[in-house]
């Protein structure tokens, strides 16, 4: 009796290249789509700092998690102490029900922070980016915290804010996902819509953190202690070698060269301390001042960081550094105090 045939599966003629192309290509945009849904995040917090913000801040927690001596140090301490958050009587802690009210995990989807202050000392406003549903926040905030007998909430009118007492914060969502918390319901609307007012404070949209102070704008009991200095900003670089930079634009250029003439002497003379007495701690004042550089229009014919004219005389800048293994000790040290502030 003949064995059954096995019928054999057959591809159209001319189907064959398309197939062979085509998988490939489906399994790529599938890839694609899920990094862009799930993973690809646009970092656009610090378009939300309000205008007239004098001081502000930016710190990319995802480069900063990322970082080896914070990951190995301090990140564990961290996420034991996030363990130990919980209700009454076994039921869930306030952030895991913003969690599941929210759909998202706020440890692994916030990716970036801002804070600024500013246009009076009282006004304050936390920008929170990160892989948030967006339209959401508000709603599921308001479903997480209704139940909580310590905390107030009451949405505004149109349901763009939310209060929450005693601790009088109001928290909103822009349309592109981020999420402002504010000192006031005013405060926060302003910050709500996109805008470059960051770009006058010298804060970078990129990277592991900056930070930018105007004088402009400054409380009144403020100005005298920065005299001759219209802005101040700063960046940090995370790698090998750890990189902070400030940068200081002074009202006149004859400002500028006295600031440059003064830390020219001042850091001369901590490296001549430096090279007598070794062994200071790498984030010592003075270690710090003896590996600082100094430049900006001027100094050893450096012309600033590509401003020109006016602005690049007026312009001075600071650059230090430290190794990667000393950044590694000084984690290591605060994860050990964190550790027994725990215990």
């Amino acid at each position: 009796m003949n064995a059954p045939q096995r019928r054999r599966l057959r591809v159209p003629s001319g189907w064959g290249l398309p197939l062979v192309l085509g998988v490939p290509v489906i399994v790529l945009t599938v890839l694609a789509i899920g990094y862009y849904r799930y993973i690809h995040y646009t970092r656009v917090a610090v378009r939300h700092v309000p205008a007239g913000a004098y001081f502000a801040t930016r710190i990319d927690l995802e480069q900063v998690v990322l970082f080896e001596p914070f990951r190995k140090h301090l990140l564990p301490v961290l996420n034991r102490a996030r363990g130990g958050e919980g209700g009454a009587e076994g039921s869930p802690g306030r952030i895991a029900r913003i969690e599941k009210a929210l759909g998202a995990n706020l440890a692994l989807d916030t990716r970036e922070v801002v804070w600024a202050i500013g246009p009076e000392a009282s006004e304050w406003t936390l920008i929170i980016g990160g892989l948030f549903p967006r339209a959401r926040v508000v709603a599921g905030l308001t479903q997480a915290l209704s139940s909580d007998s310590q905390l107030s909430v009451r949405s505004s009118g149109d349901g763009a804010s939310l209060e929450i007492s005693p601790w009088q914060v109001f928290v909103g969502q822009a349309d592109d996902g981020v999420v402002v918390v504010s000192s006031s319901d005013a405060q926060l609307r302003a910050s709500l819509p996109s805008s470059e007012a960051f770009l006058g404070l010298g804060l970078h949209q990129e990277g592991p953190g900056s930070f930018g102070f105007t004088r402009t704008v400054v409380p009144e009991e403020w100005r005298a202690a920065f005299a001759g200095v219209e802005s101040l900003s700063g960046s940090l670089g995370l790698g090998d070698v750890v990189t902070a930079s400030v940068s200081l634009q002074m009202a006149s250029a004859s400002g500028a060269d006295e600031l440059r003439a003064q830390a020219t002497s001042l850091l001369t003379t901590a490296q001549a301390i430096a090279a007598l007495q070794p062994g200071a701690s790498a984030f010592a004042l003075r270690e710090v001042l003896a590996r600082a550089q100094l430049s900006g229009a001027g100094v050893s014919g450096v012309g600033g960081s590509g401003a020109s004219g006016d602005v690049a005389g007026r312009q001075v800048q600071f650059q230090t550094f430290w190794q990667l293994g000393e950044v590694d000790h000084i984690a290591e040290e605060l994860g050990a105090a964190l550790e027994r502030r725990m215990q």
